[in-house]
């Protein structure tokens, strides 16, 4: 069987449930998005990244101590209703730590799991794709498409950021909803495929440890 039988069986069996929902990190590979069609994505990007694809761009999601890259700050006007700004307000609400937890499944720890339980929460997410955010330190510093930076998450050990990537894809699948790394290898455990595979098949890959619906290729 080839392929695109397998995904058009797939769909057949599985009608699109929700959103494709697409996370920007600022890792070094996240400019790999600026070359994707993003029309049928929900675009979100953690501090830095709003500038990847801004035109695509619907939530930028922004630490409380976010401090713009040289030349990197948001034009006036940049927000409005369909380029929402998403505070830890947003993030880190009462609603979201009563549904999913607080510092155990990693909200209020770093942006990456701030973002992640939010767009699962608030989203409508099917399918959530990450570029920028494999978590990738050489030699323990950040590993930015800006230039320099603080690799924030190693504030805590690898072990811990394991075990929050693990309770993060647990919080999925019982939402059903399937997870997949665009991006390149890095703490994030995640099933690593091409967007561009994962877009002409349309078939939503699995998450790491076997959770969820769909089919890896």
């Amino acid at each position: 069987m080839t392929d695109k039988e397998k995904a058009r069986i797939y769909r057949e069996e599985n009608p699109q449930r929700g959103n494709k929902v697409l996370l920007i990190g600022s890792g070094k590979g996240a400019i790999a998005a600026r070359d994707w069609d993003l029309s049928e994505w929900v675009v979100c990007a953690i501090n830095n990244a709003w500038s990847i694809v801004p035109d695509f761009l619907e939530y930028h999601i922004r630490s409380g101590d976010w401090i713009p890259a040289d030349g990197n700050r948001p034009p006036a006007g940049f927000y409005g209703p369909t380029r929402r700004n998403i505070s830890f307000r947003d993030y880190d609400s009462e609603a979201q730590r009563e549904k999913y937890g607080g510092q155990g499944v990693g909200i209020g720890s770093t942006m990456f799991f701030n973002a992640a339980y939010w767009i699962l929460g608030s989203t409508d997410p099917s399918l959530i794709g990450f570029i920028g955010c494999s978590m990738s330190y050489p030699n323990g510093e950040a590993n930015t498409f800006y230039g320099s930076g603080t690799a924030d998450p190693l504030r805590f050990s690898k072990r811990y950021l394991r075990d929050r990537f693990a309770t993060f894809a647990s919080a999925c699948k019982k939402a059903g909803v399937d997870t997949v790394n665009f991006g390149g290898e890095g703490l994030m455990p995640y099933e690593r495929t091409s967007f561009l595979l994962s877009s002409l098949l349309m078939v939503p890959p699995l998450v790491a440890d076997g959770g969820g619906s769909g089919l890896v290729f």
